[in-house]
């Protein structure tokens, strides 16, 4: 289809032709027809022959491919030249396409033409002139096209020369020009309907004929020559029918007249519903057609010579027959023309075969598939008797007379259809068979797709319709068995009256002779009678005219012939006649063919000991040779040897089993006579070659101190005897047992002694092999050690292993035991004691209180802080759904900067240096300078979605409140576990939780996530302070962490203004945070995971370190004076710099001096610390 644009892809599949190649031959000559627009051309090559073919595709003036093909296998060529060769122009000349295997093997040829973005396709097959040559005919082809409504296509004509000096006469049913290089006057010629010309073409060479007027029709357009063509037919883009979308290539190679038929069958479309299209061209006049449709519909049609008829069919199969070949084409229609709009297929135009050429009982079909179409195929069964199993690939088909048939009872008696037997693109080699060699069978494909349609015919039998083109005159009749003339009614030829007729004989009724000679037939008129005789020589029943092979002379009483070949070989009549008779008398002429090789053994063969061989010889001539062997010149019984022949092959096999006296000169002769005696031979010298024993054994041999090693070795030497000995390098205790071809040889080591050995077989011609394996010998005490190659750097024959001690042991034959405390310490330098052999290992102190491990290692148990569990009779739950301000009864200490109020957002952070209002997350430290310099913490942040599910819900608890004990003792012993401190007592706790929280939903598809759509992620937060010491806690349950992937990607971690952040892994990588309560920090299963950041006061300044530690326990200092709520900063330097509190007033005397702070909370915990110094 041609649509202006899109995408073509083209996949073929080729499955050989079995046994029915009238579609093969030697030589094709090629025509490629225009597409409207065209990228691509390609020729399959195939082949019936039962080896490998080398063919070459060439033009005049170069050569596009050589290649080969084999049986099965097709071979495509698609090379770029191709797209020169394509016909588009009435100008084009000698693009016409040689494809010959220079020899008498046959192929066969299919071209396939298809534009990439058009959806524009084309399939035909190639059939070679050969077939078509018929005595006395000459070559007669008519057009078939379509019509169009689109104007940049066109109908088309393609003429290609097969011989040079080739006259043809053109008679176009449209308006077209003869290009003037074709013409006398060298001027372009306008030829109209209905005129005549005749023009030369030379071998080759090409001439394309399309309409002077657009959407004007070609079909009925008369080509005639006196030598065959290949001529091809169809239109560059048919609208079928014209005005319906959408268009598409059609195309086919026009068979001759002489090939046409009067029986058809023509079937329906697979899937499709609005029927097809059938035109059909007369042969003569006067012709009447008939089609008798199964859905009960018929036709009675009159066709004249040239005559063009269409007829619309409905989606049913049909029967033509008709009073005089016709020639009938079926065209599919487009895909919008279907009823249904949805049907597959497109314009395709198929030449219905007739059912003379019917392929035989088995045969084999190509499939062309094109741009992924739905390909079907059509089975017409001509059955001999309804009994008839028809195969396909194999499987036997439903009986003729199920419903899977169509049965044609009253018009073709015994013909069944089988219809549609789809195949998916690729479906490999296609072969029909039937058990009834007298049936024939028809195999018709059709490619339909979107857009696509094109169609062929799977197996045929080009063989021309039985038809005499000899023209007699008056008062002679044609003699249809010899298409000859012969005297019918001598009174039209004069009045009539008495006379005598000629008598005629030949010298010699027969002559015998050599194929390549020049031959001389002569017969004697001895009475010409009353009347003037006539002389004429006839060969097989076909009139012989002067030609490359024949001269007549002398008045027609010699017949020469020269170079005769045994083709000639047969009877030669010499016909004398006059108006009162005739007389004939026979001349036998056999042509002998000297006997030639077809195939040969080579000249020398090397044969090995005890085997035998086979020596093949196959001869042809005429008559078929005799063959007799010789061995060393003496003939050999012919019961020795086979001989089978063929029609023209003579092939014998002679097998000499071999022995010592069977090396000797073996010639193979052939002789045939007719003429004279003709010899040929050939001689092939035999050599025996005795082999060596093979011996088969372990390249190395390795044994242990203090045991018995056993060395199989497998020897033979089929035919011969074979003696086994052993060499040693000294003198060792072993024993050589045999058992058939299997030689064991046994060996005692008692003590650590190096040695090596070979073993030596020979046989009785003195041949010998031998064997010297890698001996390895293990000294080492098997109790403490194995032996190992580890270590060892040059490798010598013998070798001899280190010992690998067992861990119990050291030393170079492990006598030592091994002490484990020079490999291990225990925990704290406590005392090692080590295990004693054949122990192993170290005895190490317990481990600390508080700690657990073996003694070697021990450490403190791993403390998971699961969720706190809200609870409103502590203090108030309270539900967020934007971002929410809580304020700290208590300082907030991040290193050294103190903060009074926690911002928490629905995006799975807060932060404490103002709102945070970045819905998509990204990797800390960001380039965005609001996140790179806020103070933000986020244990899941990314674009969450509250609206329909999922909440954020907070709680505060104070250690003031009794009811909150239980929240911050499991709080700060999983603090001060799992940071290995002392001590740690929390003042005020913030708890977070963000529940079932969904990815933010815009109201579409976003990048096709829509599964991510419906998951959630549940997760808690903790901020707890002593007033000097922060801990964030960030927790996770195995499972609660669904997706981490939608807008952006989840970031887990924090950020603090000046360049302190930590991204925790995992972060930003689709997948990771997955696992994030499944796993804890040392990526071992788990049910929680906590993550821990903890930020000491003493991280800003270590000088107050001691302050710090005293004041987490409470201690009062002199230098500091609070009676207030909450305790003081540990110096006067750090309150001035805390945001939390504000100077007051300052006191001084002699002897000291006070600054006072209070604090900015409310009133209830209103505070002052005064710092005196000396």
């Amino acid at each position: 289809m041609w649509l202006g644009g899109g995408i073509f892809v083209v996949l073929l599949v080729v499955i050989i032709i079995s046994n029915v190649w009238s579609t093969a031959a030697d030589t094709h000559i090629v025509g490629l027809l225009p597409m409207l627009t065209i990228q691509y051309i390609s020729l399959v090559i195939t082949t019936p022959e039962t080896e490998t073919v080398n063919f070459t595709v060439s033009s005049l003036k170069e050569v596009i491919a050589h290649g080969s093909v084999t049986p099965g296998t097709p071979m495509t060529i698609d090379e770029s030249t191709l797209l020169a060769y394509n016909v588009s122009s009435e100008l084009d000349r000698y693009k016409g396409i040689l494809v010959t295997t220079g020899t008498e093997k046959k192929i066969s040829v299919t071209v396939a033409m298809s534009h990439l973005g058009d959806y524009s396709t084309g399939v035909y097959v190639n059939y070679p002139i050969s077939v078509y040559s018929v005595n006395a005919c000459s070559y007669v082809y008519y057009a078939m096209s379509i019509g169009t409504d689109e104007s940049t296509s066109f109908s088309t004509l393609l003429i290609v020369s097969s011989n040079n000096n080739t006259n043809i006469t053109i008679t176009p049913t449209v308006t077209v020009t003869i290009p003037p290089n074709l013409t006398q006057s060298g001027r372009q010629i306008v030829l109209n309907a209905g005129q005549s010309i005749t023009i030369q073409l030379q071998y080759l060479e090409t001439l394309l004929l399309k309409p002077v007027a657009a959407l004007a029709d070609l079909t009925g357009t008369k080509v005639e020559s006196h030598k065959p063509l290949s001529v091809y037919s169809g239109h560059t883009c048919g609208f079928i029918p014209v005005g319906q979308f959408a268009c598409d290539f059609v195309g086919e190679q026009i068979p001759p007249v002489v090939s046409w038929g009067n029986e058809f069958l023509v079937q329906s479309f697979y899937n499709r519903q609005s029927g097809y299209i059938l035109k059909l061209i007369g042969s003569q006049n006067s012709t009447t057609v008939n089609i008798l449709c199964d859905n009960g519909n018929s036709y009675s049609l009159s066709l004249q010579e040239g005559g063009v008829l269409s007829q619309t069919i409905s989606q049913t199969s049909c029967y033509i027959n008709s009073t005089s070949p016709i020639l009938v084409a079926q065209f599919s229609l487009a895909q919008f023309a279907d009823a249904s709009f949805t049907s597959y297929g497109d314009p395709a135009m198929t030449i219905i075969p007739p059912l003379h050429q019917y392929a035989t009982s088995g045969t084999s079909f190509p499939i062309i598939t094109l741009l992924g179409a739905f390909v079907s195929v059509n089975l017409i069964v001509l059955a001999a008797d309804e009994s008839s199993k028809i195969q396909l690939n194999g499987t036997v088909l439903p009986s003729l007379t199920s419903s899977s048939w169509k049965h044609y009872n009253t018009s073709v008696g015994g013909s069944y259809v089988f219809n549609s037997y789809s195949l998916s693109a690729g479906s490999g080699e296609i072969r029909v068979w039937s058990n009834n060699s007298n049936d024939k069978i028809l195999a018709m494909v059709y490619g339909l797709q979107q857009f696509v349609g094109y169609s062929y015919s799977g197996t045929l039998d080009m063989k021309p319709f039985e038809v005499c083109c000899l023209h007699c005159e008056a008062g002679y009749a044609i003699d249809t068995a010899t298409c000859t003339c012969s005297l019918s009614n001598i009174c039209l030829l004069s009045p009539c009256q008495n006379g005598v007729a000629p008598n005629i004989s030949a010298p010699i009724s027969y002559v015998a002779t050599l194929s390549g000679s020049n031959v001389s037939l002569r017969c004697v008129l001895h009475e010409a009678g009353s009347s003037v005789a006539t002389i004429q020589w006839s060969f097989n029943g076909s009139i012989i005219t002067n030609s490359s092979l024949f001269l007549i002379t002398e008045g027609s009483t010699k017949l020469n012939i020269t170079n005769i070949t045994t083709s000639l070989s047969g009877s030669y009549h010499c016909n004398a006649a006059n108006i009162f008779g005739t007389s004939v008398v026979a001349i036998s002429v056999n042509v002998q063919k000297p006997p030639y090789f077809i195939t040969t053994p080579p000249n020398s063969v090397l044969v090995a000991y005890s085997k035998s061989i086979t020596l093949k010889c196959s001869f042809g001539g005429v008559p078929l040779p005799n063959i007799t062997w010789f061995k060393d010149g003496m003939v050999i019984p012919s019961d020795q040897y086979t001989s089978s022949s063929q029609s023209d092959t003579v092939t014998t096999i002679l097998t000499v089993p071999v022995s010592f006296t069977s090396q000797r000169n073996y010639t193979c002769q052939a002789v045939n006579y007719l003429v004279e005696r003709r010899v040929i031979s050939t001689t092939v010298n035999v050599t025996i070659v005795n082999t060596p024993p093979v011996i088969e054994a372990s390249d190395t041999f390795m044994i242990t101190v203090g045991e018995t090693a056993l060395y199989t070795l497998h020897i033979t030497d089929p035919g011969d005897t074979i003696s086994v000995t052993i060499e040693f390098d000294g003198e060792f205790p072993y024993t050589l047992d045999q058992n058939g071809s299997i030689w064991t040889l046994n060996v005692t080591l008692s003590s650590l002694v190096e040695f090596n050995f070979t073993v030596i077989a020979t046989d009785s011609f003195n041949a010998t092999t031998a064997k010297t394996p890698q001996v390895i010998i293990c000294g080492c005490p098997l109790e403490r050690s194995n032996c190992t190659q580890k270590g060892i750097s040059h490798v010598s024959n013998p070798l001899t292993l280190k010992c690998d001690c067992m861990e119990a042991y050291e030393g170079e034959y492990c006598e030592d035991d091994f002490d484990g405390c020079t490999e291990v310490s225990c925990f704290n330098n406590a005392t090692c004691t080590d295990v004693p052999a054949p122990g192993t290992g170290v005895i190490c102190p317990p481990c600390p209180s508080g700690y657990t491990g073996d003694g070697i290692i021990c450490y403190i148990p791993q403390v998971i802080l699961p969720y706190v569990v809200f609870n409103n009779s502590i203090s108030k739950v309270t539900n967020i759904s934007s971002t929410q301000k809580v304020n700290a009864p208590r300082p907030i200490n991040l290193l050294g900067s103190v903060y009074s109020s926690v911002y928490i957002s629905i995006s799975g952070t807060f932060s404490m240096s103002g709102r945070f209002t970045y819905f998509y997350s990204r990797l800390f430290p960001s380039s965005i300078r609001g996140i790179r310099d806020s103070v933000v913490f986020a244990p899941m942040w990314n674009f969450y979605d509250i609206r329909r599910e999922g909440s954020v819900s907070y709680q505060t608890f104070s250690s003031n409140n009794p009811l909150a004990n239980d929240v911050f003792n499991d709080v700060n012993s999983f603090i001060k576990t799992s940071k290995n401190i002392t001590s740690y007592k929390g003042i005020w706790m913030l708890v977070m939780e963000w529940r079932e929280m969904h990815p933010y939903h815009f109201g579409y598809l976003y990048n096709g996530q829509n599964s991510v759509r419906d998951r959630q992620n549940t997760f808690q937060a903790i901020l707890t302070t002593d007033g000097s010491d922060t801990h964030i806690i960030y927790t996770y349950k195995c499972g609660d962490i669904m997706w981490d992937n939608y807008y952006s990607r989840s970031v887990v971690g924090y950020n603090i203004a000046g360049g302190r952040y930590e991204n925790h892994r995992g972060s930003g990588i689709p997948g990771e945070l997955l696992k994030l309560g499944c796993y804890d920090d040392m990526n071992q299963p788990a049910n929680y995971t906590n993550i821990v950041y903890s930020f000491q006061s003493d991280e800003k300044d270590p000088n107050v370190a001691i302050c710090l530690e005293r004041y987490r326990n409470d201690l009062e200092l002199p230098e500091i004076s609070s009676s207030f709520a909450i305790p003081c900063p540990c110096s006067a330097w750090q309150v001035r710099f805390d945001r939390s509190f504000r100077f007051t007033y300052y006191y001084y005397s002699d002897t000291q001096y006070a600054e006072c702070y209070s604090n900015m909370f409310p009133q209830s915990y209103q505070s002052m610390c005064c710092y005196r110094y000396a």
